[in-house]
C-alpha cells in the first residue's frame, strides 16, 4: 500500500504532463513541445541522481519522479500526435497500433538496460550507487531525446482539421 502511495504522484503527473502537452502543441508545436518535454524528463531524472541511502521518499524519490513524469506525459503526446501527423485515414489505425508497439518495446527495452547499469553498480550494502548511475542514463537519454526533437520533430503545429486521425 505504501508503494502505491508513493507513484501515485507519478500516475497524476503524467496525466498532467499529457494534458498540457497537448495544450501545449496546438500552441506552440512539435518541435518546442518535445524538446521542453524531454528536458523536464532530464531535468527529474538529474533530481534522482543525488538519491541517498538515508534519504526521505516523499522529499529525495518523489519530486524527481514527478517531474520526470511530466515530461513524459507530453512526450508521449507529442511523440504520438507527430506519427499520426498527415496519415490517411485509413494507414491510422495500423499506425496506432505500430505507436503501441514500439511504445511497450521501448519501455520494456529502457527498463532492462537501466536495470542492468543500476545491478552492475550495486554494492549488496544497501546503496544507491547503481540507481544513480542509472538516473544518470536516464537523463543522458532524455538529453538526446530532446536534441532528436529539436531536429526530427515537424517544424509547424498539428492541423485541428485532422482531429479525427489524432483521436485514434
Amino acid at each position: 500500500m505504501r508503494t502505491g502511495l508513493v507513484f501515485l504522484p507519478v500516475a497524476a503527473t503524467v496525466t498532467v504532463g499529457a494534458h498540457l502537452g497537448g495544450q501545449a502543441l496546438g500552441r506552440f508545436g512539435w518541435r518546442p513541445v518535445g524538446v521542453g518535454a524531454f528536458g523536464l524528463a532530464a531535468a527529474g531524472a538529474g533530481l534522482l541522481t543525488r538519491l541517498s541511502a538515508a534519504g526521505n521518499v516523499w522529499m529525495d524519490l518523489v519530486p524527481g519522479f514527478a517531474l520526470l513524469s511530466l515530461g513524459l506525459g507530453a512526450a508521449f503526446v507529442c511523440a504520438t500526435t507527430a506519427a499520426m501527423h498527415g496519415l490517411p485515414h485509413r494507414d491510422t489505425g495500423l499506425a496506432s497500433g505500430l505507436i503501441g508497439t514500439a511504445h511497450e518495446l521501448g519501455a520494456a527495452l529502457g527498463v532492462a538496460v537501466l536495470a542492468a547499469i543500476a545491478g552492475a553498480a550495486l554494492d549488496g550494502a544497501g546503496g544507491v550507487t547503481g540507481f544513480r548511475h542509472a538516473f544518470l542514463a536516464c537523463a543522458a537519454i532524455a538529453v538526446a531525446a530532446a536534441a532528436a526533437s529539436a531536429v526530427l520533430l515537424p517544424r509547424d503545429r498539428p492541423d485541428p482539421d485532422q482531429a479525427r486521425a489524432m483521436a485514434h
